[in-house]
């Protein structure tokens, strides 16, 4: 018998606050990957059921798992699209809610779409953007991200 999504939602917002109050209790590192996918002029972003606005597709490393398989997986999970050729963009330290955050920006121009595969019940919604329009409700960084991308800052051999 399958979870209704309104539950499986509820369960999300639930487990999301419990852990943000976790964070402030033990004020843990934590390391992350996102993923800025990019082709034809367009951008990758995903909604989350648990917290508003567009972010891009990533997540936390897995103990004993790398960064670049970190990334791969986050975006397998959240859009249900394989990822081709990747590059690592940079890494980036922000202390937000008590934790203290690791992100290793990673970024690609060559994905595909998994035969079969659905995004995680933790995605509301997946959707392709021009960059040169981005959604109200953007996440700053991902903007920040596509920006820095589309400008050429993003380009391989920069940092």
């Amino acid at each position: 018998m399958a979870i209704p999504r309104r539950i499986l939602i509820a369960a999300y917002i639930a487990a999301y606050r419990a852990q943000r109050l976790r964070w402030w209790a033990t004020r843990p590192v934590v390391l992350g990957v996102r993923v800025l996918l990019i082709a034809d002029g367009e951008v990758v972003l995903v909604r989350h059921t648990y917290r508003p606005g567009w972010f891009l597709p990533g997540g936390s490393v897995k103990r004993g798992e790398s960064l670049e398989a970190a990334a791969r997986r986050e975006v397998a999970e959240e859009t249900g699209l394989e990822v081709r050729e990747i590059r690592l963009m940079s890494v980036s330290f922000v202390q937000v809610e008590g934790r203290s955050d690791h992100v290793a920006q990673f970024a690609s121009e060559s994905f595909v779409p998994i035969a079969g595969a659905k995004p995680s019940p933790e995605i509301a919604e997946v959707r392709r953007f021009p960059v040169v329009s981005l959604p109200p409700g953007i996440d700053r960084g991902a903007a920040e991200q596509v920006a820095n991308f589309a400008s050429g800052l993003g380009e391989p051999g920069e940092s």
